[in-house]
């Protein structure tokens, strides 16, 4: 057995791998930076062997932090493929692991195994350097410790690359401006992960999809003279006359079209037109204007009929003067009408 004599640990040197501070100290804060190095001091001199004790909250009272803010610290650390955290709940043990050994194994692999997605926790330690450095860029201010690690979970559970994670904090800037919380960004990757978003080309179609209905909102309320922002009510009906009812725009400003009919145009009136075709199978403005003319041809037909009914009805139609005898009046000149209807008048 070999060993080295340790007379007084206080003036002896610590060994670090120099790729700990060009990967690590740009990402961390000062307190993660002195856990850990309280913590791998005492595991580069006693190596397991003997105890200095140690602990968490021994760490927490030398650096003036809580003890959960050291745990926070090593789980940090955990996330980044530093160390491994062993009993968590009992015993609590931190192993560190050998990070030149796992850059090198990391940085060597054959460039087919390059071009396979890895998980956020196995990605490299240089992309989550970029991916904090650009989200601390967007949200105007520096990360807090909790929210990097908030980050990494996220990131972690949904299988997300650091990539993503810049693009959902571009999103939420879009969206609100300056970003007050990570659990909103968070939220949103939660929301590509339940819609089976997973990639950069997946958020490409659907800003495309995105943006086609933007252009669909627009036009028909341009069309309309509806000089406002569409509801969520009115998105969602519209999406169906695209989406679900698979119309094309022109079929759609046709029925826009008929706006002239009423005088107080609103979505639900053109939604009932647009559903009547839908279920009747109409396809394109050819098929309205068949329809509307075979319309047109009943209505004709119809209104024929109905003013032939009314002179018939009119014609058959007897009153008190049906049976009057014009030639009686015409045998009398108007004097002699009078004096026979005063005669009359008299009996």
């Amino acid at each position: 057995m070999f060993f080295k004599s340790i007379v007084d640990e206080i003036y002896n040197d610590v060994t670090i791998p120099s790729i700990f501070f060009d990967m690590y100290i740009p990402i961390a804060d000062g307190n993660q930076i002195k856990v850990y190095l309280l913590g791998y001091k005492s595991a580069f001199f006693y190596n397991g062997m003997q105890s200095d004790e140690l602990d968490n909250k021994t760490i927490s009272n030398v650096i003036g932090i809580t003890e959960e803010e050291v745990i926070s610290a090593w789980k940090f650390w955990e996330s980044m493929g530093v160390v491994k955290i062993h009993n968590p709940h009992e015993k609590f043990l931190v192993e560190f692991l050998d990070i030149k050994s796992q850059y090198l194994k990391t940085h060597s692999q054959d460039p087919e195994e390059d071009s396979i997605v890895e998980t956020a926790q196995e990605a490299s330690s240089y992309a989550y350097i970029d991916m904090y450095n650009k989200i601390e860029d967007i949200s105007g201010r520096l990360l807090t410790p909790n929210e990097k690690i908030e980050i990494m979970n996220s990131l972690n559970e949904y299988e997300m690359s650091p990539e993503l994670a810049v693009i959902a904090f571009e999103k939420a800037a879009e969206e609100n401006g300056r970003i007050k919380s990570v659990n909103y960004v968070t939220a949103i990757l939660k929301s590509w992960f339940d819609n089976s978003i997973k990639t950069v080309e997946d958020i490409e179609y659907r800003e495309s999809e995105r943006d086609e209905k933007f252009q669909n909102y627009k036009i028909i309320f341009k069309n309309l003279g509806f000089n406002r922002t569409p509801t969520s009510y009115e998105k969602e009906v519209i999406d169906k006359w695209f989406y679900k009812y698979e119309m094309n725009l022109d079929l759609v400003l046709k029925a826009c079209s008929k706006s002239i009919n009423t005088s107080n145009p609103n979505i639900k009136y053109f939604d009932k037109i647009i559903s009547s075709w839908y279920e009747k199978g109409i396809k394109t403005v050819e098929d309205v204007e068949l329809e509307d003319e075979k319309f047109a041809k009943d209505k004709s037909s119809k209104s024929h009929l109905s003013k032939k009914t009314i002179k018939t009805n009119i014609a058959n139609k007897k009153t008190k003067f049906h049976n009057f005898n014009q030639s009686i009046s015409d045998k009398y000149s108007d004097d002699e009408l009078n004096k026979i209807v005063r005669n009359l008048n008299k009996k």
